[in-house]
């Protein structure tokens, strides 16, 4: 096909610590057959793990990766359903998440309170244009600028219309709408919503104590893998966030499977001891308090 080895290469997320020196996970998926193609959008579930852009795109697109793939416009398509903003206004907002994490420049800041990082920033999330100086690798695309454009229009045809569609199949079409439209999109939000507000209130800090993110298993269950934020924020580098094999991480599980058969390469890993070292230091640190105490 004319396509076929064609590669669209999205840089979508700064990490600000990503040991390569670049800030940001390394992980491409390409595909060099159309059922390579067609297998990547059946993965991309439109919301994120819990709700953002993908069930792997919580790595692939808003999380500190580099993404190569055909097509992006049908991903893009997809990403539309979850109706958490365009692509640009979500990425940039989880950059300054990243950068400026428990500070008044972080959207979801922890310090102004449960309920704000939780939802309560949502209301005042366009009191103000959103600058775009944090995505400036982004900006000029134009398929993303297509999607910031058409983003509602897009999210409400693909969000409900397909739903609706799908339980027409079945002979239950309002059925379909209510189940994949409206109960969808709210289960799909406040699971997003956890990761901001439970994933740094709730938890351990196995890793850094440097800011709010903690590590929950609980969570990690409910949000498919966000769960281990500690650790996330530790090394945002990194494209898992569960680090042991038993982790309960899905998303981990399908970029590894997807790197067995070619759709994906270059999936950077954090060092062992760097990791044992970190673990180490807190612990040190915590045993260091007790016994002043």
């Amino acid at each position: 096909m004319k396509y076929a080895n064609r590669l669209v290469q999205y840089n979508v997320f700064d990490g600000f610590a990503n040991p390569d020196g670049d800030g940001r996970r390394v992980v491409c998926a390409r595909s060099r057959r159309p059922f390579g193609r067609f297998y990547l959008l059946l993965i991309n579930d439109p919301d994120d793990r819990a709700g953002n852009y993908g069930g792997i795109p919580s790595i692939l697109w808003s999380s500190n990766v580099q993404m190569s793939f055909y097509p992006p416009n049908l991903f893009l398509l997809l990403g539309a359903a979850a109706l958490q903003a365009p692509v640009l206004d979500w990425v940039s907002e989880h950059r300054d998440h990243h950068r400026f994490v428990d500070r008044n420049a972080d959207p979801y800041n922890i310090i102004k309170g449960f309920f704000w990082a939780h939802m309560g920033w949502t209301f005042y999330r366009y009191s103000e244009p959103r600058r775009c100086d944090n995505i400036p690798d982004l900006v000029n695309n134009k398929l993303l600028l297509a999607q910031q454009r058409y983003h509602l229009p897009l999210g409400i045809i693909v969000g409900f219309g397909l739903p609706f569609l799908v339980g027409m199949a079945y002979g239950r079409p309002w059925g379909g709408l209510l189940w994949g439209g409206p109960l969808r999109l709210v289960i799909a939000h406040h699971l997003t919503f956890l990761v901001n507000s439970a994933g740094h209130y709730f938890g351990r800090q196995p890793y850094s104590d440097c800011n709010s993110s903690r590590d929950s298993v609980l969570l990690s269950l409910v949000t498919l893998g966000e769960g281990y934020h500690n650790f996330h924020h530790t090394f945002p580098g990194d494209y898992r966030n569960g680090v042991r094999w038993y982790d309960w991480d899905p998303t981990k599980w399908w970029i590894f499977s997807l790197s067995l058969v070619g759709l994906t390469w270059k999936l950077n890993r954090t060092p062992p001891e760097r990791i044992t070292g970190q673990r180490r230091a807190m612990r040190d640190r915590g045993n260091a308090i007790m016994q002043r105490e």
